[in-house]
């Protein structure tokens, strides 16, 4: 055996032109890829084949110049070798080549800006920072956001798509959505390249009071009073981010089993449940 040239075709969603090795023999490239290989032999092949190491056997077409060509689908790492049949019997032609396949990863993303929650006033403009990256080029970069655990908004963030690195940001006005004092603004990022989406985990923009005397007759539109209500206030808030968090990991959850959306159904209801005991069920949660 002369050489063996390799073309590797990569997947269509990587938007990568087919490469030439024309010294090849060993196989490494993204999985998903189909090798075109051409082998040039000193002499006439009959019967010619490559044999993957799981017994797979791919024939090869062609013979003028006594050069063939065959093609392997790169799904999974093993090796391969050329060969012929005999008599009925494979015959060794070439060393073991190795076929080495790279897992295509999602992209990156994080909110950058602010980090973790955020405290601010009921009218106050927040300026939210999104980054995100990915080897083969981002299709869409958004970030998503919910008043109270109400209907999802989504603004788009990437200008270009086939960048490779994305830098965004948006200004969200909470006086816009007439939050008062508790109310919580959950939100999160995701990228999409060809092949994948990622997403951030949820974070929160929490509403306080103007002022530390703000009493919970002011905040909850009536019932109660005096300036002790900051701690219940607080503390509703809490379980309104467990109720909003939970909420969104079991619709995002594409593995969970009938049995694990039922009891995170319990668990959600009865959230609510203690919310509505206290008085306070997150506005546009209810139901």
């Amino acid at each position: 055996m002369k050489q063996v040239r390799v073309t590797y075709h990569y997947p269509k969603w990587t938007g990568m032109q087919p490469v030439t090795e024309e010294h090849g023999g060993d196989l490494r490239a993204i999985e998903g890829t189909n090798a075109e290989l051409t082998v040039r032999m000193d002499r006439p092949l009959r019967n010619g084949q490559l044999t993957l190491d799981d017994g797979k056997q791919i024939t090869l077409s062609g013979g003028e110049g006594n050069v063939y060509k065959g093609s392997i689908p790169m799904q999974k790492d093993g090796a391969y070798h050329v060969a012929a049949l005999d008599q009925g019997q494979p015959v060794r032609l070439s060393e073991d080549y190795f076929i080495a396949t790279d897992k295509a990863n999602p992209p990156e993303i994080a909110i950058d800006r602010p980090t973790g929650d955020y405290r601010a006033s009921p009218i106050e403009e927040v300026t939210v920072g999104v980054k995100a990256s990915d080897e083969f080029g981002l299709n869409n970069v958004s970030l998503h956001y919910s008043v109270n655990g109400g209907p999802e908004k989504t603004i788009e963030l990437s200008q270009q798509p086939g960048a490779k690195n994305v830098s965004g940001s948006t200004t969200l006005s909470l006086e816009d959505f007439k939050l008062i004092p508790g109310d919580l603004v959950s939100l999160y990022a995701t990228a999409k390249d060809g092949h994948a989406e990622a997403r951030t985990d949820m974070a929160f923009i929490q509403a306080d009071p103007f002022e530390r005397e703000f009493s919970q007759s002011q905040q909850m539109g009536g019932g109660g009073g005096g300036g002790g209500g900051m701690g219940s206030q607080t503390d509703i808030s809490k379980r309104e981010k467990e109720l909003i968090a939970a909420t969104w990991k079991r619709q995002n959850d594409k593995t969970a089993s009938a049995k694990d959306a039922a009891d995170a159904g319990k668990f959600l209801s009865g959230v609510q449940t203690k919310l509505q005991e206290t008085g306070f069920v997150p506005r546009g949660a209810h139901g």
